[in-house]
């Protein structure tokens, strides 16, 4: 039974006893000091071969300006640099991002560092494979009905069999012309320090080879020159897609911050007004509670300048009261059960609620003869 295409690379690692450095399908293998390094052409602004991601065009073509405004976003993000991965499969990254990349106008190109381990798998499977190479992104903008993608933002470049990429327009032909403005200068003297000049030399030659293969051979692309016909194929790896544009995704995410902030500021305002509330409630209830021992501690004195001691009662009673005798015991009545008579003039000075109870004694008990 056919092996898994991911077991493939652990078989040819396995078997493999030295890295030999090759320049085959769409990739470049060598060795710059004690570093390996693989250069690999992933994409380009032709029409692929995916009919799956777009039936009604035959594949999509991602735009001339799509890539140009790809590398310029990279340069200012590097820390975004691609991964290199095997048949598009989360998990199998090599250790290193890209170093270095360049768009030409005829493909993309990018550099990554390998360690030996890394170098050794890859050109043990590429003895028995055509290395391809195809990449995973997301989309920002595109164009359905001409099967344009004119937006995205890359990810990774997997290696594979350039029968299963979806574009399989990325293959290395090594010709005698050359293309000297593909690379801005920059790019050129950082590529030469990885590969040597001699290697940069060739790698010229053969981009302007390829876009004049290619446009003979009447394979679509688009860029602010126009396209052609589009050449068709068998479907294979799809592209990674998204559903929304990096407008929309920052856009929304600015308004989510803006209701956020005004929450905050709303709930701060309520809480400072709570708190100004609170220290007000406070006051007041102090000053109700020194309202409140005021009041006691006049009705107190009130109540006491106004009540009369007992002597004062005493003298209001008759003496023959104080001296009666009870008919039962024949003993005097103690004095503290004297009380004035209600309707006394000193009862009646009295506040009303505290006026003595009036004294139910008999005319007898008065001693009266």
């Amino acid at each position: 039974m056919e092996k898994n295409l991911l077991e493939q690379f652990k078989s040819a690692f396995d078997k493999a006893s030295e890295i030999k450095p090759f320049t085959k399908g769409a990739i470049s293998l060598r060795k710059n000091g004690e570093t390996w390094n693989l250069l690999g052409r992933f994409t380009n602004p032709y029409r692929d071969v995916d009919f799956h991601s777009n039936p009604l065009n035959g594949g999509d073509i991602v735009t001339d300006e799509s890539h140009k405004e790809f590398e310029t976003w990279l340069d200012k993000h590097p820390h975004h640099a691609l991964e290199l991965w095997s048949y598009h499969q989360f998990g199998t990254a090599r250790k290193s991002r890209a170093s270095w990349w360049a768009y030409t106008g005829t493909a993309f190109y990018a550099n990554w560092p390998l360690t030996e381990e890394e170098a050794k798998g890859i050109s043990s499977w590429a003895l028995n494979n055509d290395p391809g190479m195809s990449f995973g992104f997301y989309v920002f903008k595109s164009n359905w009905d001409e099967g344009l993608i004119e937006k995205y933002r890359a990810f990774e470049a997997s290696i594979l069999p350039l029968s299963r990429a979806a574009n399989p327009w990325t293959t290395f032909i090594v010709t005698s012309k050359e293309n000297n403005n593909m690379f801005s200068e920059e790019k050129r003297k950082g590529l030469v320090v990885i590969h040597g000049e001699a290697f940069v030399a060739d790698l010229e030659k053969d981009d302007g080879r390829l876009k004049e293969a290619l446009d003979m051979a009447g394979v679509e692309r688009k860029s602010s020159t126009g396209s052609d016909t589009a050449s068709v194929g068998e479907p294979v790896e799809p592209v990674v897609a998204g559903y929304a544009t990096e407008e929309q995704v920052v856009a929304a995410l600015k308004r989510i911050e803006s209701a956020f902030s005004e929450t905050v500021t709303a709930l701060s305002t309520q809480v400072a007004n709570l708190a100004e509330a609170n220290l007000k409630l406070i006051s007041e209830v102090a000053a109700l509670k020194g309202e409140v021992q005021t009041v006691t501690e006049t009705q107190t004195e009130t109540s006491k300048a106004q009540a009369a001691p007992l002597s004062v009662l005493a003298s209001y009673m008759p003496k023959s009261i104080l001296a009666a005798k009870t008919e039962t015991t024949g003993e005097a009545a103690p004095k503290s059960v004297a009380e004035v008579d209600g309707r006394s003039t000193l009862a009646k000075s009295m506040p009303a609620g505290a006026r003595p109870k009036t004294l139910g004694l008999r005319v007898q008990d008065l001693g009266v003869q």
